[in-house]
């Protein structure tokens, strides 16, 4: 039993809209999702410079951010933001100050002396191969902080294939 025109055409139509909701998903797991993630990581890295503006003994030289899969023990996106800065303090007065400041208490943030653009962490962290673009000759640290997002939106962003 042949089908009829009108029956061709439904059909048609109904593989024409699968097609279509296909290359949709497909865009937003491949385009949109690392995108929106790179998105939180440099609201981080933001936030950070942000709150630098206002530090009077930090000038920032560089920033940057990145979104991945960093820690050998997760399998959950982490996000890294980060800020290289130089300051005209003493290395034992400069670390004193970290301690005792609002702003590393409020923002959860750690603190870590540069040695080159290379930015090395502890060995938990993996796939983590990220440098500075600037890097002066003074001393110079780097104030970093790890984020996390909303925990209703996190299993979707862990969906990412990074």
């Amino acid at each position: 039993m042949a089908m009829g025109n009108k029956q061709k055409n439904k059909l048609r139509h109904v593989i024409r809209v699968f097609m279509v909701t296909m290359a949709v998903i497909m865009l937003f797991w491949g385009l949109v999702l690392p995108v929106i993630n790179n998105a939180v990581a440099l609201g981080i890295e933001n936030d950070l410079k942000e709150a630098l503006v206002n530090e009077q003994h930090l000038q920032v030289v560089d920033s940057i951010s990145a979104a991945g899969r960093f820690f050998a023990f997760s399998n959950d996106m982490q996000y890294f933001g980060a800020v290289l800065v130089t300051s005209d303090l003493s290395e034992a007065e400069l670390e004193a100050y970290f301690e005792k400041s609002l702003f590393y208490k409020k923002y959860n943030c750690s603190y870590e002396k540069q040695t080159s653009a290379k930015i090395s962490l502890s060995k938990t962290v993996r796939n983590m191969d990220l440098s500075f673009d600037r890097f002066p000759e003074s001393t110079c640290y780097m104030i970093y902080r790890w984020g996390q997002p909303s925990e209703w939106v996190r299993p979707l962003l862990n969906t990412d294939l990074r």
